[in-house]
């Protein structure tokens, strides 16, 4: 028996969105396409399982349906439908035309009644469906030839309603959908139904009269206010009735029996996966087929030399160097690919050693590169003795900043529409030689594009006098990484694991039986349950919840005590210890092209989250100590964010504060609370600091209400009056979230971009975010670029001094350094100097702390 696959359309493309609305994503043009992707993944798994003779898709027309004239306010409380998805229904109906899927859409009428003619046309000529959508409705058209196959989750979790089925979950039957909701009526739809008369009253009265006429025939039967309802809406029960009734007879000028389904067109469904960049759904499109390029074909064996071409050794080939360890501190050369538009050649590192042409042209300053990563490459090769110098083009950083989405490697070339298979971890020699140069070749073939966009949005400068320069410095001071006390770290190791255990066994004697307190479920038991402390709906158990009941139960504490210390081994001690060196040294990663707005992150380990909040944290920072004769010196920006919104938004009472040298907390507090600056209180200047620092984040005032334990009426005052003591920030704040909702990005004092999709979202939430970031991320973005700048001028200056003075970590606006003893009161002074005098011409002068002693910890 013929059978179709019937797509309710417009219900799956609203269900694709609004399922990933939170994740927005972007092709390499823009355009949304969260709903595109899930949209086109369900349909090619469809086509992959290819259980049918034909399949159809079945969309709303625009405009007024046919049952407006009926009820004029039928659907009137939909919303809007959000930008973000407008954008992406013409890319879908191009995705469905590649794959040949007819789509039938009728004037007046929406995708429901195209559905519901298609199944009775099906009885009719003895065909079977199976209707894939999200909406109950289509229940009513279950019958012998029908099924609504239900989704829930992609089509990964589906379930299959036919007559039985319904009958077993909802006591129905296919025409009892309709008089349920003629009764009840649909908010989703603004069908009105009987006001009064909800879902359990509905069922009731089909599941004892059958259906809405015998409803009204038993009438007398019925009593009380339900009887009153009835007869006082009976008409609106019965335009309901009709409203809520799927059309079965347009006129569709179409047959079932006529069209069997096509093939995919290959190659354009290649281009259309390149064009928006949907990676992982390439599995779906013919290798064979492919557009011409999109897969860039090596062969390993004819492409390994011994040594490399004179003809590749010039300014415009492309350089990646292949190592066997992602950490590249721990890591070694395997090999070296590199290519042109002439050719392409892979010379393993027994070969490379030997090549001197190839490292006379890498250790050349006369001769730009062009590499992948620079900052990897310069690691990987200084171990071998090969310096390489002037870097001419980072793919890598160049692609990050023009976009920050992106995941892995591949998913760089595919915004691009070149695919490169990702390499697997037990990847053998010939499959690590093809992948190094196809990222070689693709890098060379991409090189252009990439220059061209980063003049469009204004970012070479960005690229060739920050970032880039700064990669080299990155990698000089990860590898000199910093010096970790053994014995102190082993000691605390000890101590810290003596009282986890000591206080894990004080808790069990409290409760008298043993349970798993890294067990939100067990302690949500424990604390809610058994002790009968208060909780919230929620039955948290983060940290802010437990400190605020600490005072009602002695195991509270206990508990926060036993947080602490396993968090402070956990992501210190044993962390340190993991990726300590043999010469004690930490050489941690500098993520260079990670982060949204500019900012440096570390890992393995990370360097940047080692708190000072209190004795027990702090002492994590006297394990990073100075060698013998030297001294560790700290350089940290004061309030560098706040100058920089003062920068911005050219406030003259913020600027005014910062250039008279005012503790700018104590000077705001000031002006929100109108009192002398010398009569300011201690409690008033903590309200007036998380009001500064809040204003920086974009904080709500129900955010600043919680920070400062007030009132939302006296947060919404604070905020008031500090917009008024700084009225140009209010303007430029505002000013930003313009630009953004007009331009869809925000960008720095050096015009680093950061793309916000989520300002199209339609979701309130997901946009007020949006709006956080459009005026955090140009205030945290500049000071990202200022204290990078300060790094390069820095690294300028001490360059003079050789291993006399060192740069070992940056640590968000703090530089560490180890300097020889004699050295470093002049240093300090030197470099303060140079740091608070990055920004030449500012109306702001940055202001820069220092300390030094033998470990980190007297440094602060």
């Amino acid at each position: 028996m013929r059978k179709i696959v019937l797509i309710d359309g417009n219900g799956l493309i609203f269900r694709a969105y609004f399922a990933t609305e939170r994740r927005m994503t972007i092709s390499p043009d823009g355009i949304p396409t969260n709903a595109i992707y899930l949209f086109a993944q369900i349909i090619m798994n469809l086509l992959e399982r290819r259980n049918f003779d034909d399949i159809l898709v079945a969309l709303d027309s625009p405009g007024k349906k046919f049952r407006h004239q009926e009820y004029n306010d039928y659907k009137a409380n939909r919303k809007e439908v959000p930008p973000a998805l407008k954008q992406q229904f013409a890319p879908i109906k191009e995705f469905l035309n590649i794959c040949n899927i007819k789509t039938i859409e009728v004037d007046g009428y929406e995708a429901d009644d195209v559905i519901g003619t298609l199944t009775k046309n099906a009885k009719e000529h003895d065909v079977n469906i199976d209707v894939y959508t999200g909406d109950r409705d289509l229940f009513q058209l279950i019958d012998d030839n029908t099924n609504i196959i239900m989704m829930k989750t992609g089509l990964s979790e589906v379930e299959v309603f036919d007559k039985n089925h319904l009958k077993e979950v909802y006591n129905l039957t296919p025409s009892q959908v309709i008089d349920i909701k003629a009764l009840m009526g649909d908010s989703s739809d603004n069908i009105p139904g009987v006001r009064g008369v909800g879902p359990k009253q509905a069922h009731d009265l089909i599941d004892k009269y059958e259906n809405l006429d015998n409803v009204y025939n038993n009438i007398d039967n019925i009593t009380g206010k339900l009887q009153e309802k009835l007869i006082q809406d009976k008409e609106m029960a019965y335009l309901s009735y009709e409203l809520a009734t799927i059309a079965r007879d347009i006129n569709l000028d179409f047959s079932l029996l006529d069209e069997t389904y096509k093939e995919v067109d290959n190659q354009k469904l290649g281009e259309f996966f390149k064009r928006y960049a949907m990676k992982s759904l390439y599995k779906f499109v013919k290798q064979e087929d492919n557009v011409e390029n999109a897969l860039i074909k090596v062969e390993a064996d004819e492409n390994i030399v011994t040594k490399v071409s004179k003809e590749l050794l010039n300014d415009r080939s492309f350089i990646y160097i292949d190592a066997d360890n992602d950490n590249y501190h721990y890591g070694n050369i395997r090999g070296l690919a590199i290519a042109n538009d002439e050719m392409y050649e892979y010379i393993p590192l027994s070969f490379l050693a030997f090549d001197f042409d190839l490292i006379d042209y890498l250790a050349n300053k006369n001769i730009k590169k062009n590499i992948f990563d620079s900052k990897k490459s310069y690691v990987l090769l200084k171990k071998i003795g090969i310096t390489i110098q002037n870097i001419g083009f980072d793919f890598s950083l160049a692609s990050y900043l023009i976009s920050q989405d992106y995941k892995s490697i591949e998913d760089i070339f595919l915004r691009y529409g070149l695919i490169i298979d990702g390499l697997a971890r037990n990847a053998n020699s010939s499959e690590c030689t093809i992948y190094s140069l196809k990222i070689a070749i693709s890098c060379y073939k991409l090189k252009d594009v990439l220059v061209n966009k980063l003049k469009e949005i204004d970012n070479e400068k960005l690229l060739y006098e920050i970032e880039q320069p700064l990669a080299i410095i990155l990698a000089i001071m990860e590898q000199n990484g910093v010096l970790i006390d053994a014995k102190l770290l082993t000691k605390l190791n000890e101590e810290y694991t003596s009282r986890i255990n000591a206080i894990q066994d004080s808790i069990n004697d409290m409760v008298g039986f043993d349970f798993n307190i890294n067990s939100p479920k067990q302690l949500a038991e424990l604390l809610y349950d058994r002790l009968g402390l208060p909780s919230n709906k929620k039955r948290s158990t983060s940290a802010d919840d437990l400190k605020r009941i600490s005072n009602l139960h002695p195991i509270v504490n206990q508990i926060l005590e036993y947080r602490k210390y396993t968090k402070l081994l956990n992501t210190y001690i044993d962390s340190f210890e993991s990726f300590k060196f043999d010469d004690n040294r930490i050489h941690a990663i500098f993520n260079q092209s990670i982060t949204t707005t500019g900012r440096l992150s570390s890992s393995q380990p990370n360097l940047q989250n080692l708190s000072v909040k209190d004795e027990e944290r702090s002492i994590i920072r006297k394990l990073v100590i100075a060698p013998k004769g030297y001294k560790i010196l700290s350089l940290d920006y004061s309030q560098i964010e706040l100058r920089i919104l003062a920068i911005l938004a050219d406030d003259e009472n913020l600027i005014d504060a910062f250039n008279h040298n005012y503790d700018i907390h104590s000077a705001t507090a000031a002006k929100i609370f109108n009192v002398p600056l010398e009569n300011v209180t201690p409690m008033q200047r903590r309200i007036a600091k998380s009001t500064n620092f809040g204003i920086v984040y974009g904080i709500s005032t129900w955010g600043l209400a919680e920070q400062i334990d007030m009132s939302l009426q006296e947060s919404k005052e604070i905020i008031d009056k500090f917009f008024k003591t700084y009225p140009k920030i209010k303007e430029y704040l505002d000013n930003q979230v313009a630009f953004l909702e007009k331009n869809g990005y925000v960008k720095t004092l050096y015009n680093r971009r950061r793309v916000v999709p989520e300002i199209r979202s339609s979701n309130y939430n997901i946009r007020e975010f949006a709006h956080r970031v459009a005026m955090n991320t140009p205030i945290q973005g500049s000071a990202a670029d200022v204290i990078k700048i300060a790094m390069i001028k820095v690294f300028d200056y001490i360059k003079q001094y050789g291993d006399d003075c060192r740069l070992i970590s940056q640590i968000h606006d703090e530089l560490l350094f180890e300097i020889k003893d004699e050295l470093v009161e002049k240093l300090s002074l030197d470099i303060k100097d140079i740091m608070e005098n990055v920004l030449d011409g500012a109306k702001v002068k940055l202001k820069v702390s220092y300390a030094y002693g033998d470990n980190w910890l007297e440094a602060k």
